[in-house]
């Protein structure tokens, strides 16, 4: 154990690794390419299934070997170190062989949503300036908000669309049945049902994956670049949920640095089975989605669907019928995947061997959390489930393994270490290598004063002055925002003593344990005309205690009443459609009343079908955002034309 006179504060005493022990502490980052770090991860497993795609499983070895196709080809295509693929697709197995295998020769795979429209997809081929693009060779459902009109459109037609305005050279067709048998798709319903939508594109200037991955055996005598560190590997979206999305920069390090750390929790098993929701273009779906269970030598099933992202979409059923059949150890998804899955008896009336269920992309509220692990306790085991070698001296209790971060820190800069390390109210504990502290600026000086950790005894009555926004410093910090010079400064701020922060935006502060307590978002936090303060998330906490409401989002909008601060309205969806509407809000009113503060209630509830959702899979609250504050502008000038 280290022996350091403590100080109160996070960024020097570093609390947190004394969790983790000396002997883990001791471990160095790597810096090598992705594919160098699979490979040394597996080498002994070749053999072991690597990628489950619909029932095809693809070892190690051949995940490997194709990646290596893959760079060849991306050589042969005229890309060399330092330029930059744009991937325009789901999670397929391909996807992550272009990954692997642009990280080999040093170029950088630009990972783009193929749910995003036109404008959105040429803006991120242009900033990256690829002249090769590989775009999915099929259709995704899209949603007008302004039409309420689902619209499917294939991805290559897209493509086609923007071309003459982008330094384009070369598109390459994906087909997400490029690694499936055909006898999978015969034998199995499901498997057919949840195959993409394949209408025929009109757009044909484009070579097959056949063709492009046959030219990867043409160079049978290539040399690979050296590997240099801190090089771009990656470029992925933000989440968008309070703007317009950013293309952020990683490098090989950033993410093996996020997955060793990950691993070195202790909470996720070698050569076990994960399930894959989560896309590559957002960092959690890279991150802790695919490269950390490839790196455990995981069997990991891809669920290459985006639309089974949405809230009460009819796919889910179909998703949680694969989730049972392949009974995974892990599950990495969003919240909306969490309570459609737990509420589903297709869940419920079946054993299971999940031993981690990690939610990222946006938080559940303490209501939901309880609610979940209350149904988490009844969990039943199969017959085949190996206590000794999944769980070693962990206790068998599943919990929700909550974890914070951001895509800015590669996604994850603390993670609750199993269900004995949970603190509860908290969203885990920080990294090893990562620091977590909370920090306000000195206006006069523009300074930025750490503010001391929050000593156990004083939780449960920590004052404002004690909450501040969570910044990250260590190795999982992202490069920057690709070709973005002015929010990468916002983002990543070098303090006075020169180290660099990724400022999160997010309140909260930090316990002497090193756990971190998240708040809210500093955007969402309500300041009011008469200068008081509401979080939005302590109001869906006491909304979500209603269970006739299966989830809600509290947003912050311009009081239409004043000159000045900001009122809350309540979104709402239902478990069940047929509830009374008029006694739901009733009682929702009546209990922000009786625990809450009277200038912390909402001024207005809504009930929706459903929650809009954000490509990454949160609940979009500037859309809520924009609906509220055009429908309390309409109702003002009905109110001005009464008098």
């Amino acid at each position: 154990m280290r022996e350091i006179q403590k100080t109160g504060y996070p960024s020097i005493d570093r609390n947190h690794e004394d969790c983790f022990g000396d002997n883990l502490l001791e471990m160095q980052m790597s810096s090598m390419t992705l594919y160098d770090y699979i490979y040394s991860e597996n080498k002994n497993r070749l053999e072991l299934p690597a990628i489950n795609y619909f029932d095809n499983r693809i070892s190690y070895k051949k995940f490997l070997d194709n990646s290596d196709m893959v760079a060849k080809a991306l050589s042969h295509y005229g890309l060399k170190k330092g330029d930059t693929v744009t991937v325009v697709a789901p999670s397929l197995p391909e996807t992550y062989y272009i990954l692997l295998g642009a990280s080999r020769i040093g170029i950088t795979a630009n990972f783009v949503d193929p749910r995003y429209g036109e404008k959105a997809i040429e803006h991120k081929i242009k900033d990256s300036g690829s002249k090769v693009v590989i775009a999915f060779d099929g259709a995704v459902k899209t949603f007008n908000r302004r039409t309420k009109q689902y619209k499917k459109q294939h991805v290559l037609d897209k493509i086609g669309n923007i071309l003459n305005g982008t330094d384009v050279e070369t598109v390459i067709s994906l087909p997400a049945s490029n690694s499936i048998s055909l006898m999978s798709i015969i034998k199995n319903d499901t498997i057919r049902a949840a195959m993409f939508d394949r209408q025929k594109s009109e757009f044909k200037d484009a070579y097959s994956w056949k063709e492009f991955f046959k030219t990867g055996s043409f160079s049978r005598d290539f040399i690979y670049p050296e590997h240099e560190a801190g090089i771009p590997v990656a470029v992925v979206s933000t989440g968008g949920s309070t703007g317009t999305p950013k293309s952020a920069l990683f490098s090989n390090e950033n993410i093996i640095s996020a997955t060793m750390q990950c691993r070195l929790t202790g909470i996720f098993p070698e050569e076990a089975r994960w399930y894959d929701i989560m896309p590559p273009s957002i960092a959690y779906g890279l991150a802790d989605g695919s490269v950390l269970p490839f790196s455990l030598g995981n069997e990991v099933r891809l669920n290459p669907d985006p639309t089974a992202m949405s809230l009460k979409n009819p796919k889910q059923l179909q998703m949680v019928e694969d989730l049972v059949r392949f009974d995974p150890h892990t599950l990495a998804c969003a919240p909306n995947h969490v309570l459609a899955i737990l509420d589903s008896k297709e869940w419920q009336n079946n054993p299971h061997s999940m031993i981690n269920f990690i939610v990222g992309g946006d938080s559940l509220n303490k209501e939901q959390v309880r609610r979940c692990n209350e149904m988490l306790s009844n969990l039943k085991r199969p017959a085949s489930f190996d206590k000794e070698r999944l769980l070693g001296e962990r206790e068998d209790v599943l919990t929700i393994n909550t974890g914070w971060g951001s895509t800015e820190t590669t996604a994850a800069a603390s993670v609750a270490r199993g269900s004995e390390n949970v603190k509860e109210g908290t969203v885990g504990q920080t990294l090893p290598y990562e620091v977590v502290s909370t920090f306000k600026k000195n206006e006069e000086t523009g300074e930025y004063v750490e503010l001391p950790y929050v000593s156990n005894d004083q939780i449960d009555n920590v004052t404002e002055d004690q909450i501040a926004e969570l910044c990250v410093c260590g190795p999982n910090v992202m490069l920057g925002y690709l070709n973005n010079p002015e929010e990468t400064a916002k983002a990543i701020v070098e303090h006075q003593d020169g180290t660099k922060w990724a400022h999160s935006g997010d309140l909260g502060f930090v316990d002497e344990d090193g756990y971190i307590h998240f708040i809210d978002r500093e955007k969402y936090i309500s300041v009011r005309h008469d200068g008081f303060k509401v979080t939005p998330v302590e109001i869906e906490d006491v909304i979500l205690k209603d269970n006739r409401i299966d989830a809600c989002k509290a947003v912050v909008f311009d009081d239409p009443e004043e000159d000045r601060g900001s009122v809350i309205k309540v979104y709402y969806t239902l478990r069940d459609a047929i509830s009374d509407i008029k006694d739901i809000e009733e009682t929702a009113n009546l209990m922000c009343e009786m625990e809450l503060a009277d200038y912390k209630c909402p001024v207005d509830y809504e009930c929706m079908e459903k929650l809009p959702i954000t490509p990454s899979g949160k609940i979009d609250v500037m859309a809520l955002k924009a609906d509220a504050e055009a429908k309390a502008a309409k109702a003002k000038q009905l109110s001005i034309g009464n008098l």
